[in-house]
Formats: C-alpha cells, sequence, structure tokens
C-alpha cells in the first residue's frame, strides 16, 4: 500500500490567503461558514507561520504575511453553501461589504458576493429547484 500523498480528508487543491491579521480572518471563516480549525504550525518564535480551518468539503490555508516572502494578496472564491442567504447575512454582520446581495437570475444558483475585511471577494451560492 503507497502513502497518501494528502492529508485525509483534504481536496487536491485549496485556495490560499495571506491576511494581514491572520487570527481575524480565522475568526471570520468560523463565524460566517462554520469553519473548523484543523492544523497549526508556528515558527520557532511560536508566531503562526500556516494555519487551515476546514468547513464542508472546502479547506482554506492561512498564511502569515512575511517581509521576506509573502505580503497580503487579495483572492476571489466562488463557495457553494446550505444557505447562501444565511452566509451572505453572517458575513455582512462579520465586517465584510456587499458586491451584491443573493438573487437567482439565469441559472439555478442563488448567489450573492460580498468582499470581507482583508479584501478577498467571496462568492456563496445555493442551487434552487430549477423550476423556481
Amino acid at each position: 500500500m503507497s502513502k497518501p500523498y494528502k492529508p485525509d480528508g483534504y481536496p487536491s487543491a485549496s485556495a490560499y490567503f495571506v491576511p494581514c491579521d491572520a487570527d481575524a480572518m480565522i475568526a471570520f471563516v468560523e463565524q460566517v461558514f462554520g469553519g473548523e480549525r484543523t492544523r497549526r504550525f508556528n515558527h520557532e518564535n511560536g508566531k503562526p507561520k500556516h494555519i487551515e480551518v476546514k468547513f464542508d468539503d472546502v479547506v482554506i490555508m492561512i498564511g502569515v504575511p512575511d517581509s521576506d516572502r509573502f505580503e497580503q494578496v487579495s483572492n476571489m472564491l466562488h463557495v457553494y453553501v446550505p444557505d447562501a442567504a444565511a452566509t451572505y447575512a453572517r458575513a455582512i454582520a462579520h465586517g465584510a461589504r456587499s458586491i451584491h446581495p443573493p438573487e437567482q437570475k439565469d441559472d439555478p444558483d442563488l448567489r450573492g458576493g460580498f468582499t470581507d475585511p482583508w479584501g478577498n471577494s467571496w462568492f456563496v451560492a445555493t442551487q434552487q429547484d430549477a423550476g423556481s
């Protein structure tokens, strides 16, 4: 039997964020998406280097800005969630700015968008009945 090439339950690709305040972003993901911290690796001085937060089948990887290698960057991510309207409302309540409220247009998805306090754009969707 061959050795697993990735942690159990992890997708082959994960979004990687580098916010200026990793702890605050982790709290945001926990509060908005119900995320749960799964792994954390620290620098020798005890400060965080890499943190992972999982919700549903998504793993968000969060790095800490480092003047030598990384600086804060913004990302865009589309996530299917059980209730796009509720997720959107939680995000706004936790400091996100609206891109557009959840609405259904020409496809079966109820979709809304917001920008988190670190400049990342999130689009959340829930597939509705095709007849609705």
